[in-house]
């Protein structure tokens, strides 16, 4: 089980995952909507001492500028209004490192848990 430094650590590692995802993300969002970039936020969620998760959250009209939807236009109408999808390019660019990290420390828990017997 990751106890002391290594598990400051890999909370710590996870963590700066989380902001360069959210970073990645500030910097997709249109500049028109300066407002979005500012609402964005990250927070890590953690279960026992240990980051458990990552959540992202924004202004509530993210999700239609990712989708160019709004008054009266629909998903798969087409409008004026293109479409910015700046969280999944975001998520998808930093999943590998988040991938090392955890499998780094999680690949460590279970080789010091193993008893040879004698």
């Amino acid at each position: 089980m990751l106890t002391g430094e290594n598990l400051s650590r890999f909370n710590a590692d996870v963590k700066t995952v989380g902001d360069k995802m959210l970073a990645s993300m500030k910097t997709r969002m249109p500049r028109d909507h300066g407002e979005l970039a500012n609402s964005a936020k990250v927070k890590t969620k953690q279960r026992y001492g240990r980051t458990e998760r990552i959540t992202f959250s924004f202004a509530r009209h993210g999700i239609f500028v990712m989708k160019a939807v709004g008054r009266g236009v629909k998903v798969g109408e087409s409008s004026s209004r293109k479409a910015t999808d700046f969280y999944n390019p975001a998520i998808n660019a930093h999943i590998s490192e988040l991938e090392n990290i955890v499998d780094q420390f999680i690949n460590n828990e279970v080789a010091l848990s193993i008893k040879i017997g004698s």
